[in-house]
């Protein structure tokens, strides 16, 4: 090769690797600009308290035990999207609610620990799960958390008889189902009662009698008037 072409070789390899080099250049510029943006983000997060409070207990809360107002607090933290807790705005939803778990002094109230409003507030309260007929379950007129009268109707016709009144409905299926007391497939309903005693007739009735669920009016809440012939339960 003569001196000519290695001296043109070299100036065309000179030119090739010298347009390489600005653009590796601004390349790793651009990522170093971009690493301190970052920082900086970071920094100025790090910096900013956290703006969203959430409820905290301030005592130790034991499971059946109802919260007031002076049994909450709240404190602002940053939580991760996998750890649930109940906002200081809905303080009022949860106060009058009834623990279901124990909760620890200065630990998060989150609506796991809590059971749904107006369940077990007395000590004395049960709640008992039977199966009704269908027919005798208006479920397009009862939704949970409804109160109810319950009537039993004796299978041999006897006659029908106020058997609870103002029973809170705690949960209701939809569908045919056979987990309750009573009948062997029907509607699945929860029902809250005011004691065992309570709870002791109306399983007793699941299983010898015909349950209905009766709709009270709104404008009153007097039981239903049962058939003739029948006899209210003291």
């Amino acid at each position: 090769m003569s001196t000519k072409q290695r001296n043109t070789d070299k100036q065309e390899n000179t030119g090739r690797i010298a347009s390489r080099v600005p653009w590796r250049a601004v390349l790793g510029a651009a990522l170093i600009t971009c690493a301190a943006a970052g920082v900086l983000v970071a920094h100025r997060s790090a910096q900013q308290p956290p703006s969203s409070r959430y409820l905290v207990a301030t005592r130790d809360v034991g499971a059946g035990e109802v919260l007031s107002r002076d049994d909450l607090g709240s404190v602002a933290v940053d939580l991760p999207a996998a750890l649930s807790a109940t906002p200081e705005s809905d303080a009022s939803e949860v106060v009058g609610r009834v623990a279901a778990t124990n909760i620890g002094a200065s630990s998060l109230v989150s609506a796991e620990q809590l059971l749904e409003d107006g369940r077990l507030l007395d000590p004395s309260d049960v709640e008992v799960t039977i199966t009704v007929d269908p027919l005798r379950a208006p479920l397009d007129a009862i939704a949970a958390g409804e109160t109810i009268h319950l009537l039993a109707t004796d299978p041999n016709g006897k006659g029908s008889r106020v058997l609870s009144e103002n029973v809170r409905l705690v949960s209701v299926s939809d569908e045919d189902d056979s987990s309750g007391i009573g009948s062997a497939v029907g509607v699945s309903v929860r029902l809250g009662l005011p004691d065992v005693e309570t709870a002791t007739s109306v399983v007793d009735a699941a299983v010898r009698e015909e349950i209905t669920l009766v709709v009270p009016s709104p404008l009153s809440g007097d039981p239903p008037s049962p058939d003739d012939g029948s006899q209210r339960s003291e």
